[in-house]
């Protein structure tokens, strides 16, 4: 009975997600043509220089978001109401605490500094227009920071299509502000505001309908320190480092990636390589249709001992992140230039080879991707952490070496190479013993199976 309400959850999960990132993908498409129309190349470098600089609040969480979806998953399994109450006060008031204090950092850098010296951008953009961008990028990052703990509590809940719901809503909001900037002139402030404003306000409203309003749940208690280190609140804290190290190598591969190209190259090729990340986190939306959702699936059916649907979810996951990630890598490898003039215009150009790197980048990074989330699932992530943080490392290394003879190329390729390097093999690696020894729990005979069954 239990299987059959899961199925239905993620079902229901997969098909919202469909839409509201189909929506979602229509809106960041239109995004970057207008953007490119309305501030020109240095205003549009800016812009990306500028979001992958406030894009780095996000480490700053440790890692507790996804964390608190996979123990509040693991506690509904067992029936644990009081253990689940404490993870969502955990989460509630630790990210308050960071959101304000984000709020106050942002005014003591905004009006103490010139942001664009910080982050590289060209001085033909006016530091007035970079300083108002930069606080409401952190002054909405720092707001969605807080109101992104009830995505984190709905997939705890298996409730992941309400906060689908959401976003859809938001997406339609953000294309009607798009069209509308179009007969306006439009600033990075106003950018910023249009689209990360929408589905920030929407996520608050949810969090706070869901603490005051959900039984049993308000008043959140505070977490106290011997629960997070010793009590019930362990497999948290376990969980946001392994999270946290693989939100630090996010960051560090692609945000980081584009700040040090925007202080290394020219404007074009910051364009070029900006533009280019950007469809890849486009395209990783697809990937995340199914993968996000399956996490507190795959996690209940572990808490309760369904093995051969551990399984199966598995190995279906693998062949279709793996099926749709070459596809997308194919298209974006054979007619990448093609595309990126017909999305953005002729005034952003990348080479062949770039897109050829990041197309390789792209089914590397999917495929890592998706057994990250399969070990958090399974509760099996000792050592995940380090060998994300030690590919970061690798990718670095190789990008100051090819550098010098490939140029920005050279920092595409150091993103495919490290990915390869360690995680791709690590990971599937790991997730075959995680299930083994998962089936030999349930029943010794069963050590020997193989993953593939």
């Amino acid at each position: 009975m239990h299987d059959e309400h899961r199925k239905r959850r993620l079902q229901l999960a997969v098909l919202t997600s469909l839409a509201s990132r189909g929506l979602g993908f229509a809106a960041q498409f239109l995004t970057l043509p207008i953007i490119v129309a309305g501030l020109g190349v240095p205003g549009f470098a800016g812009y990306v220089s500028l979001t992958a600089l406030v894009a780095w609040v996000s480490p700053l969480g440790f890692g507790l978001l996804p964390a608190l979806t996979r123990e509040l998953a693991a506690a509904n399994a067992v029936g644990d109401d009081d253990t689940a109450r404490r993870l969502i006060g955990a989460g509630f008031w630790f990210t308050l605490v960071i959101a304000l204090l984000l709020a106050i950092i942002t005014v003591a850098v905004a009006f103490s500094a010139d942001v664009r010296s910080l982050v590289g951008i060209d001085r033909r953009v006016s530091a007035s227009e970079v300083r108002l961008g930069f606080l409401a990028a952190m002054g909405l990052v720092a707001l969605n920071f807080f109101a992104t703990t009830s995505t984190a509590i709905r997939a705890g809940y298996q409730e992941s299509y309400i906060s689908n719901l959401l976003s859809l809503c938001a997406n339609v909001v953000i294309i009607v502000l798009l069209f509308g900037i179009v007969r306006t002139h439009g600033t990075i402030p106003i950018y910023v505001m249009a689209l990360y404003g929408p589905l920030t306000l929407l996520l608050l409203f949810d969090l706070l309908r869901l603490a005051f309003l959900r039984p049993g749940l308000w008043p959140l208690p505070l977490p106290r320190i011997d629960a997070l280190l010793r009590g019930s609140l362990t497999g948290l804290t376990r969980s946001s480092g392994t999270t946290w190290a693989g939100q630090m190598h996010y960051f560090l591969t692609v945000f980081g990636s584009v700040l040090l190209v925007s202080h290394l190259f020219s404007v074009a090729d910051t364009a070029a390589f900006g533009a280019l990340m950007r469809a890849v986190a486009l395209f990783s939306g697809v990937v995340g249709l199914f993968v996000w959702p399956l996490v507190p699936a795959l996690t209940d059916a572990a808490g309760r001992r369904n093995i051969d649907w551990v399984r199966r979810c598995y190995k279906r996951l693998m062949l279709a992140t793996a099926g749709s990630a070459v596809t997308i890598a194919l298209v974006l490898a054979v007619g990448g230039p093609w595309l990126i003039h017909l999305w953005i215009g002729k005034s952003v150009s990348p080479s062949a080879e770039l897109c050829i790197f990041f197309a390789a980048y792209f089914v590397v990074s999917a495929v890592n991707f998706a057994g990250f989330n399969v070990l958090i699932a399974l509760n099996s992530s000792k050592g995940v952490g380090l060998s994300y943080l030690v590919e970061a490392a690798t990718v670095y290394v190789l990008a100051f070496l090819l550098r010098p003879t490939m140029g920005v190329e050279g920092i595409a390729l150091a993103l495919v190479l490290g990915g390869l390097s360690i995680n791709f093999w690590y990971l599937p690696l790991k997730a075959y013993h995680r299930i083994r020894q998962l089936a030999a729990a349930v029943d010794p005979s069963l050590a020997g199976a193989s993953v593939a069954r």
